[in-house]
C-alpha cells in the first residue's frame, strides 16, 4: 500500500515532520520511503546524517540510492556494522552499541582524497577510503528502508524500527556541527540535498509516522 504526505513533506515552511519519525514495521519486509531530493546526487563530497532505533542484526538498510548504471551508487546500512557503497566500492566500520537505543550517525566523504568518516554519537572512528577521485552521479531515486534489485524488481536488507532526521548534504559539515547535531541542537539544520521535513517523500508497505523521540 502506497500513502502519500503530501500534507506533511514538501509544503514551504511545514515542519511537522521534524516532530515524526519514520516507524518501519519488522513484519512487513516491503516497507520503504522514496525521496525525491532537492537537487541533482551528482556529488564529490557529502555529509549523511541520520538517526535510528533499531536492532543491532543483520544488514539493514538506511539509505539505497542506485543509477541505471551502478546498482550501488550510494548505500548505508546499519546493524553489527555500518557499511557504505560509493559506485559500486565497498567499506565497512564495526559498530559496538546496545541494541534498542537511539543512535546518531553521520558518514562524511570527500572524492578529492577517498577519505571517508563514520560518526557515532558524535565520536569519529578511524578513516578509510574509497573511491578517490569518484563522483556520484544523479539520476536516480533514494530510497530510505530496503535495498532494491533493479533487474529482479525484489527488495533485499529490510530496515526495521524507528528513522529520523536523515539529512544529506552537498558538503562536510564539519566537528562541531556534528557534534551538536548529535547533542539536538541546530535541530533546524538541513540538508541541501535531503532534508527532513521539507523533502518530498512517499511512503510504501507500512511505513508510519509516530513521536520522534531521538533527542529526549
Amino acid at each position: 500500500m502506497k500513502k502519500y504526505l503530501l500534507d506533511v513533506i514538501g509544503k514551504p515552511g511545514h515542519h511537522q515532520l521534524s516532530l515524526q519519525a519514520f516507524h518501519f514495521p519488522l513484519e512487513n519486509t516491503a516497507s520503504y520511503v522514496t525521496i525525491v531530493p532537492l537537487k541533482p546526487m551528482q556529488l564529490k563530497t557529502f555529509t549523511l546524517c541520520f538517526w535510528v532505533q533499531n536492532s543491532n542484526q543483520g544488514r539493514q538498510t538506511v539509505l539505497f540510492y542506485s543509477t541505471p548504471e551502478s546498482e550501488n551508487e550510494l548505500v548505508i546500512s546499519v546493524g553489527m556494522a555500518v557499511g557504505v557503497w560509493i559506485g559500486g566500492k565497498f567499506v565497512q566500520f564495526d559498530l559496538h552499541r546496545r541494541a534498542e537505543d537511539w543512535v546518531h550517525h553521520c558518514v562524511t566523504w570527500v572524492s578529492s582524497s577517498g577519505t571517508i568518516n563514520l560518526w557515532v554519537n558524535g565520536a569519529v572512528g578511524t578513516a578509510r577510503n574509497i573511491q578517490k577521485n569518484y563522483i556520484i552521479q544523479s539520476g536516480g531515486t533514494p530510497i530510505l528502508g530496503k535495498r532494491k534489485n533493479a533487474m529482479l524488481d525484489v527488495f533485499a536488507d529490510a530496515f526495521s524500527g524507528w528513522m529520523s532526521h536523515v539529512n544529506l548534504w552537498s558538503w562536510l559539515l564539519d566537528q562541531n556541527d556534528i557534534q551538536e547535531l548529535t547533542l539536538c541542537k541546530h535541530s533546524q539544520q538541513k540538508g541541501d540535498v535531503l532534508a527532513w521535513g521539507e523533502t518530498h517523500m512517499s511512503l510504501f508497505g507500512g511505513v508510519s509516522l509516530g513521536p520522534d523521540t531521538s533527542c529526549r
